[in-house]
């Protein structure tokens, strides 16, 4: 790719602006504050949430995240290895992920850790990043699936996806 300076300053400042949606994510959901996701997704995004559901409109995400954090005490979610490529005004990152869900009142066994990736899908709209399409994949989990209120056999926490 041969661009010249001011294109590899765009590519940079597109870049970046990705990655820090894919941080505000995970900011968003751990402290609770939903409202910040409106920044981060098209309000018409299209979700593919393993063992979540596929669904779309990003008020339902917000649902599905208010439900759960009726029973949680708390979420970490770290995002790490992102890779970005843009082309104009539509961009795809994959990036890595590992959640961890507590709900206090199953203790001893009062945590879930789990790992994958989310593939993204985004569009420039009025100058700014949103992602318009999120596929997540669960690779492992380790813990009580009872956190999330999945049954302890369950194939999506054991770590036998698809991939």
């Amino acid at each position: 790719m041969n661009l010249n300076a001011e294109q590899r300053l765009q590519l940079l400042e597109d870049r970046n602006a990705i990655q820090e949606l894919e941080y505000r994510y995970a900011i968003a959901i751990d402290r609770d504050q939903l409202d910040m996701l409106n920044e981060v997704f098209d309000s018409n995004a299209h979700f593919i949430y393993q063992g979540f559901g596929d669904f779309s409109g990003l008020e339902k995400l917000k649902g599905l995240i208010q439900q759960n954090a009726t029973f949680l005490d708390a979420t970490q979610h770290m995002v790490m290895s992102t890779s970005i490529t843009v082309r104009d005004d539509t961009a795809e990152c994959y990036c890595y992920v590992q959640a961890q869900h507590i709900r206090r009142s199953l203790a001893p066994e009062f945590m879930l850790l789990m790992g994958g990736n989310y593939h993204d899908k985004l569009q420039r709209k009025d100058g700014r990043w949103l992602i318009t399409e999120r596929n997540m994949t669960t690779l492992w989990g380790m813990g009580n699936p009872a956190v999330l209120n999945m049954p302890d056999d369950s194939d999506f926490i054991h770590g036998l996806s698809a991939g």
